[in-house]
């Protein structure tokens, strides 16, 4: 399944809001509130839903999906994931003055769209279950949860525990066991990468529980390795297992995170190599690293990989009253082609900071 785009209306803090996608790698950028993360957790919740009509659909065991059960499944992954208060799915509506209501449609493969609105109740635009195809959602939170998923599933599922439910699917897919026979060259050549990153195997035993086998040290407990690697090694296992690898939309949220920069470069390598494995990828990042390294990768090996790479800056229109103004995006295939770089900006700023500074020193 391809993502080709997403047009939003009176969504959670979007007012109207349109985006088409790279079929390879999206990178997200933008300051604080203004919807990274909502755009990345708004498309996987589509996505998952569709993954999960799509495996309920295909199992004879399963009774026949109806219109009602689909609605039911995007309602729930929604409030899973948003956790609006009360469980409300209006309260996802977009909050200003009148009555309103909200419409989010995922524009799929050649010229399917996978539409649906809601006030306080949900309504499809057309028999989406016909829309299921082979897709597979993996979404990556900031937080680590690998150190933890022995537990997290089973606590989830039977408690009222204050995490969204991307922590949760995460959890499910961590566990699923190995899959058999050998892996491809491609995998190979992605672990191996990650392996050489940090430096060990991943190894789950019985309960699953995870463990780093490093040379020379042996087995450490997941629990103890930093919490950079342990991301690192969450997508090292879901290859591993299977559950990362073609027909497959990854959401990474901040892979930055806890991460030294000097790991930028091979994080990258990493995500071009899972690209070429056919995983159309999401980022959202505050990374000046990883906007730049992907803009050397798509002014200069993007052709020759015969993959696209297309950059996303999410800013607001200040040209209003209130000075809050709607989330507006400016897309193009090289961060250089940006004008709205929150990141880049404020690396100028601390370089002539550094340069005023160094004047008023020499001036005393």
């Amino acid at each position: 399944m391809l993502i080709r785009g997403l047009d939003i209306e009176d969504f959670a803090i979007y007012d109207r809001f349109s985006i088409d996608f790279s079929p390879n790698i999206n990178i997200i950028s933008g300051e604080n509130s203004v919807g990274k993360t909502v755009l990345l957790k708004t498309i996987y919740s589509m996505v998952k839903t569709l993954d999960n009509i799509y495996i309920e659909s295909t199992n004879p065991l399963k009774p026949k999906i109806t219109v009602d059960k689909v609605k039911e499944m995007l309602m729930e992954k929604f409030i899973g994931v948003f956790r609006p208060d009360n469980g409300e799915i209006g309260r996802l509506v977009k909050r200003k003055v009148g009555r309103n209501s909200s419409i989010v449609r995922l524009k799929i493969n050649s010229n399917d769209e996978f539409e649906f609105s809601f006030s306080q109740t949900l309504k499809l635009s057309k028999e989406i279950k016909k829309l299921a195809d082979k897709v597979h959602a993996v979404y990556i939170p900031p937080k680590e949860i690998i150190s933890a998923t022995e537990n997290f599933s089973s606590l989830y599922d039977d408690y009222h525990i204050a995490f969204e439910e991307t922590y949760s699917d995460l959890s499910k897919l961590l566990l699923k066991p190995l899959k058999r026979g050998p892996n491809s060259q491609e995998q190979d050549k992605v672990l191996k990468i990650f392996e050489n990153i940090i430096e060990g195997k991943v190894i789950q035993k019985q309960g699953g529980k995870f463990f780093l086998k490093t040379k020379g040290i042996g087995e450490i407990e997941m629990g103890l390795v930093a919490e950079g690697y342990r991301k690192l090694a969450t997508i090292l296992h879901l290859i591993s297992n299977g559950s990362l690898g073609p027909e497959t939309v990854l959401f990474w949220d901040e892979p930055e995170s806890n991460l030294n920069p000097k790991s930028i470069q091979s994080l990258v390598k990493v995500i071009v190599e899972l690209a070429k494995m056919g995983v159309q990828i999401f980022i959202a990042t505050h990374s000046y690293f990883i906007q730049q390294e992907f803009t050397m990768f798509s002014e200069y090996e993007s052709s020759k990989a015969n993959l696209d790479v297309k950059f996303f800056s999410l800013y607001r229109n200040k040209d209003v009253k209130d000075g809050r103004g709607s989330i507006l995006v400016e897309s193009a295939d090289s961060i250089k082609n940006i004008s709205y770089n929150a990141i880049v900006d404020e690396f100028k700023q601390l370089y002539n900071r550094g340069v005023e500074k160094l004047y008023e020193g020499r001036k005393n």
